[in-house]
Formats: C-alpha cells, sequence, structure tokens
C-alpha cells in the first residue's frame, strides 16, 4: 500500500523560509532603527550646544552693566542726601494714602485752574502757590516712577533670558555626568551625587505654609484694629466660578516681622 503524501509540506517549509527571511530583515531594520536613535541623539546634542552657544547673544559687557550700577548707586546717594528716604511709610500707611485716581486728579486740576482768578476762598494765596509747586512735583515723580518701571522691566527681561540660558549649560553638564557615571566612570560619579539632590523630590509643602481661614481671621482683625503691620490680598484666577484655585499674600506682621503665604485651594464665595 502506497504512502500517502502529506499536501502541506512544501507550503510549510516555504513558510519557514519566509519567516527566516522577515526575521532577518527586523534585525536589520531594528539596527538601523538603532543607528538611526543613536544619530537622533546626537544632533539633539549638537542643538542643545548650538542653543548654549546663541543663548550667550543675550550677553551685554559686564563693563556696561557696572556702568549703570554706578549711576544708579549715585542716583542713590543723591535721593538719600535730598532727604527723599525720611518718609518710611508702613503698609498701612501705604494703603490710607492711596494713589489718586483720574477722577481726583481732574478734580485737583479743576480746582487750580478755577482758583486763578478766585484766590479768596484759599484764605492765603500762598495755598495756591503752594499747591502749583506740588502739583508739579507729581506730574516730575509721576515721569520717574515710569523711568523707573522701564529700566526694572527691561532688567527683569533679561535676567528671566540669562536665567534660562545658564540653567541650560547646568544641565548639559549633569546629562553628560549622567552619561559618564552610567558608564562607572568613579569621578563622574562623585560629580553626579553631587548634584542629583536637586532633581529629588522634596515632598508637599507643609499645611502649616499656608494659611488658614483662622489665621486669615485672626490677621483680618489685628489689620482692623491697628495691631499689626502688614497687607492681606486675595487674587482669584476665576472669580465667576463657584470652585477654584485663588492665591492669598498675608503679610500681617508685627514690626521686625513678616510672613508669606500663597496658593490655597478652596471655596470661592462671591
Amino acid at each position: 500500500m502506497a504512502k500517502k503524501e502529506n499536501p502541506y509540506t512544501d507550503h510549510s517549509e516555504d513558510l519557514h523560509l519566509e519567516l527566516n527571511e522577515l526575521h532577518s530583515e527586523n534585525q536589520s531594520l531594528t539596527q538601523e532603527l538603532e543607528a538611526m536613535r543613536a544619530r537622533v541623539a546626537e544632533l539633539e546634542q549638537e542643538i542643545e550646544i548650538k542653543d548654549i552657544i546663541i543663548g550667550t547673544d543675550h550677553l551685554v559687557s559686564q563693563s556696561q552693566l557696572t556702568h549703570i550700577m554706578t549711576i544708579l548707586e549715585n542716583i542713590q546717594k543723591d535721593m538719600v542726601n535730598f532727604n527723599f528716604d525720611n518718609l518710611n511709610l508702613t503698609s498701612r500707611d501705604r494703603y490710607r494714602l492711596s494713589s489718586i485716581g483720574i477722577r481726583r486728579r481732574g478734580f485737583i486740576d479743576e480746582t487750580f485752574d478755577l482758583s486763578l482768578n478766585n484766590l479768596t476762598y484759599f484764605g492765603n494765596p500762598i495755598n495756591r502757590s503752594k499747591m502749583g509747586e506740588i502739583i508739579a512735583q507729581i506730574q516730575t515723580l509721576t515721569a520717574i516712577m515710569s523711568l523707573c518701571d522701564w529700566i526694572s522691566r527691561l532688567c527683569r527681561d533679561r535676567h528671566l533670558v540669562l536665567s534660562n540660558d545658564v540653567y541650560k549649560i547646568a544641565r548639559f553638564y549633569y546629562r553628560n555626568l549622567r552619561e559618564a557615571s552610567a558608564t562607572g566612570n568613579l569621578a563622574a560619579q562623585t560629580l553626579f551625587n553631587e548634584l542629583k539632590i536637586y532633581y529629588k523630590n522634596l515632598g508637599n509643602r507643609k499645611t502649616h505654609d499656608q494659611p488658614t481661614e483662622a489665621e486669615l481671621e485672626r490677621d483680618f482683625r489685628a489689620l482692623l484694629h491697628g495691631k499689626k503691620d502688614g497687607k492681606i490680598v486675595i487674587e482669584n484666577e476665576r472669580p465667576t466660578i463657584v470652585k477654584g484655585k485663588h492665591k492669598v499674600i498675608d503679610e500681617i506682621h508685627k514690626p521686625n516681622d513678616s510672613a508669606f503665604k500663597e496658593t490655597v485651594e478652596g471655596k470661592i464665595n462671591d
């Protein structure tokens, strides 16, 4: 009796051959992918180095900064000599003497103009002369404050950009240390251990760092009755929403003491 042939034998062998070919192609593709990843890492490193070099364009001459600092220090000395620092207002004083708005400024200017031909109601003409001198100084002080705000904005912007640049450089150094440390380089491991503590999770802030309702109420009453100096400011991010995130700045303190408490979650009652 003749033995029956399996009709699937030849087909199975073909499948095995195809599978081996696919396996070989997969290995080749995997090697190519690893090579591409390595090249991408090299390019990223080159880009990061380029970014760091470009970041130095934000630098200005140190002699220029020193020159500006010298000018500002001389202005500071002049202001002390002119007794600009003799007011010593507290936060409570500044709140009480809040800056006049547009309506009150219009009232002052109109009063000054109308009084030119009606000095009788001043009682003493010297009062109008003094009023004009005060208005002129307010205008000059407004211009000075605007100039100081402009200087502060320029310095703040440059400070932010340069801080970001120097942080990039530090991270670049840290990453190279980490890679060298992973290869078993003892010197790199020692340096890496010194720096990696800055990336450890330091945990959440303690709850007593944030103001509670009782603390806010206590500080509010102390401020209301003049027992402490400071201010309480609540800034709502979304005041039209019942629940949301808001910032509480509590600067109520006794003389020579201060506190800053911020960012709490809770219910906002409009």
